[in-house]
């Protein structure tokens, strides 16, 4: 008799042979022919206007920011990549101020600002970056700068999308095609951190597990922001206010493992090794 994690790792595997990959029914649900911009309320970014256009590049080093910053489920990532919207348009320095700045991040395009911030993708942390490189690093004798993490974080600049874990996919192509749901939680989420510090001023709590801690400015002014509730997408044209409301999971997630005492964490864990392979 198959003992529970035996069980679930030979119906995780079954399922993941029947059913097609999540891009390719992302594609089938969206068409290839997409033309998606994240739309920031008020303020001319570009010479184009205030529309920020998603390019392929921008989805792969979505993908690779979503899997290696922690989040750890299908909800986290949602919130994850709304807090980097959000912190784009409320600018630098979001502990200390009440007003949002949508120009200090001036033209830069969606890629070059993630990868400024999070760590695991900043070229920045590279080992010949201005920050690792021997001999000249600014911050070489920083835990960031071990040889575990150059190694790690080399490793992730070579992750292809396919190998990221299902849900991260699955939220990477909602975000490009301009339909990742905006829950009520994250309105107003501008930073995060691994929990690992002090915490700051205005932690944010949601309905859902998170491995990261996540908090609004400094005075919690950004919490529930109607400026940032006007953040939206256009879609071939077309604006796209995000809906609040969460689609279905994906089967990886679905309530026949969720039954499972650590059902879907070991499907997506099992999904995700093999794809690796």
């Amino acid at each position: 008799m198959l003992r529970l994690p035996a069980l679930v790792v030979s119906f995780a595997l079954a399922v993941a042979a029947a059913r097609p990959p999540v891009v390719a029914a992302d594609v089938q649900r969206y068409g290839r022919d997409v033309t998606t911009y994240i739309r920031f309320p008020g303020y001319r970014h570009f010479f184009s206007g205030r529309d920020l256009r998603l390019t392929a590049e921008d989805r792969i080093w979505t993908g690779r920011m979503l899997d290696f910053e922690g989040a750890n489920n299908r909800d986290e990532a949602i919130l994850l990549l709304w807090a980097m919207i959000q912190r784009k348009y409320w600018g630098v320095g979001p502990y200390t101020r009440d007003n949002p700045r949508p120009d200090a991040f001036g033209s830069k395009g969606w890629t070059e600002f993630i990868r400024m911030f999070s760590q695991p993708i900043n070229p920045a942390w590279y080992r010949d970056g201005y920050k690792c490189r021997r001999p000249g690093g600014t911050a070489v004798n920083d835990p960031g700068c071990s040889e575990q993490k150059l190694q790690r974080r080399a490793r992730i600049a070579r992750t292809s999308f396919n190998e990221l874990k299902p849900f991260v996919r699955e939220v990477t192509d909602l975000f490009m095609a301009g339909r990742l749901p905006r829950p009520p939680s994250v309105v107003g989420v501008v930073n995060w951190d691994d929990g690992g510090g002090r915490a700051l001023p205005h932690q944010a709590t949601f309905p859902f597990r998170t491995g990261n801690r996540y908090f609004y400015n400094a005075t919690g002014i950004s919490k529930d922001s109607p400026i940032l509730l006007d953040i939206r997408f256009v879609v071939n044209g077309e604006e796209v206010i995000p809906s609040a409301d969460v689609p279905p999971a994906p089967i990886s997630q679905n309530l026949l493992l969720r039954m499972v005492p650590g059902g879907v964490d070991a499907f997506d864990s099992v999904i995700s090794n093999f794809a690796r392979k």
